[in-house]
């Protein structure tokens, strides 16, 4: 009797968890939402033609991530420039917004921007935002918008972080990122792994040492520079 009892409680149990199962494929089926991989207040895209001499486009990846049902067919979905957005519609080109069938629930898609010389004197920003279509909905509001801000200004760029200044290249300074481009031709370490990071370091290192050996010592306010790259040759 008590082993009836135990077979009847099993059952029972296996059958709300099948409803519920159903009830939750019921509940999400036919919706699928598209949404921006970081948070809108914290995940910003700041740009500058500046660290990019001679480039007159960059490509910038956006990633996006969806959730929902697996497509079975590729469905494409809206993100447009919100009204917000400073920059014009000739400073960018947004690509085909199109999920493709059986794909990840994250993929990159490239929005290119245009370089102008109004951009030699202020930074413009271009919003993006995700809208409803027939296909996708948008995901949770911090998720719906990505800012990319872009100019052509000379500034202290992002890549320069305290890894950078510790490991490296040493403290940032104008001149010093001047005469490192200068002498390895990049602008941007955005990216670069640890070995070309290292790699572009030693050679600038190298090449104030050089310079130094033959009388033309290279300074900034903090001295002669070879003195304040950080990495070890």
């Amino acid at each position: 009797m008590m082993k009836m009892r135990k077979i009847g409680w099993i059952g029972l149990w296996i059958l709300v968890s099948c409803s519920c199962g159903k009830s939750e494929m019921k509940m999400f089926g036919g919706k699928n939402y598209v949404y921006f991989a970081g948070r809108y207040d914290r995940d910003s895209v700041e740009v500058s033609f500046y660290f990019h001499p001679n480039t007159e486009v960059l490509s910038i990846p956006v990633h996006l991530k969806v959730s929902g049902d697996l497509l079975t067919e590729d469905k494409t979905f809206v993100i447009e420039a919100d009204e917000s957005s400073t920059a014009e519609i000739t400073d960018y080109t947004l690509p085909e917004w199109k999920w493709k069938a059986g794909e990840v629930e994250d993929s990159s898609f490239q929005v290119v921007l245009h370089y102008s010389p109004k951009l030699e004197t202020r930074v413009v920003r271009l919003v993006l935002k995700v809208v409803e279509n027939e296909n996708f909905l948008p995901g949770d509001m911090p998720y719906r918008k990505k800012i990319i801000r872009f100019s052509a200004l000379k500034s202290r760029p992002l890549w320069w972080n305290d890894k950078i200044t510790d490991e490296y290249l040493g403290p940032y300074t104008e001149k010093k990122l001047d005469v490192f481009m200068e002498i390895t031709g990049v602008g941007d370490l955005t990216g670069l792994d640890e070995n070309r990071i290292r790699s572009l370091a030693v050679q600038f290192k190298y090449k104030l040492i050089e310079e130094a050996e033959k009388g033309n010592i290279i300074q900034d306010e903090n001295g002669p520079m070879y003195k304040t790259v950080s990495v070890s040759v």
